[in-house]
């Protein structure tokens, strides 16, 4: 069986059958409006991250609230910045910020049938040396809990 994408955790924890019935299915036809949307708007709060100048959650949020980006979807991006700072304040802040982009898979393993890969968006070693890994959901920008 093929490995779950990390993005597909929750859909496959409320419906166990999708990966069964997913088996074999090719994606066609070319990206929607809303997907090109989204890959711009991850493009942004990766460029956020990787320009930060510190990652003092208080110079995190105040850069996104006064971010000036021509292009659409800075207000997704930003509110993706303000949902991460909500997350690390309550491990006492970012200690290192391992990854900003989605070009690192990691891949997940819980016995020989079970395996979840995935490129997130974003990965923060915490102060009390937690990591939060974040794939970040543009198209209804809430966050998705994995199991």
């Amino acid at each position: 069986m093929k490995p779950i994408r990390a993005s597909d955790l929750q859909a496959c924890k409320l419906c166990p059958g999708k990966r069964q019935a997913c088996e074999g299915l090719v994606e066609s036809g070319p990206p929607s409006a809303d997907s090109v949307q989204g890959n711009v708007t991850h493009d942004q709060a990766a460029e956020f991250w990787t320009t930060a100048e510190n990652l003092e959650v208080e110079y995190l949020r105040e850069r996104a609230n006064t971010w000036q980006v021509d292009e659409e979807g800075v207000d997704i991006a930003a509110w993706c910045v303000h949902q991460v700072c909500t997350i690390v304040e309550k491990h006492g802040g970012i200690q290192t910020l391992l990854f900003a982009d989605a070009s690192t898979e990691l891949r997940f393993y819980d016995g020989p049938e079970v395996a979840a890969t995935g490129h997130p968006d974003l990965a923060l070693l915490c102060n009390d040396n937690t990591v939060h890994v974040f794939d970040y959901k543009t198209g209804w920008a809430a966050q998705i809990p994995a199991w």
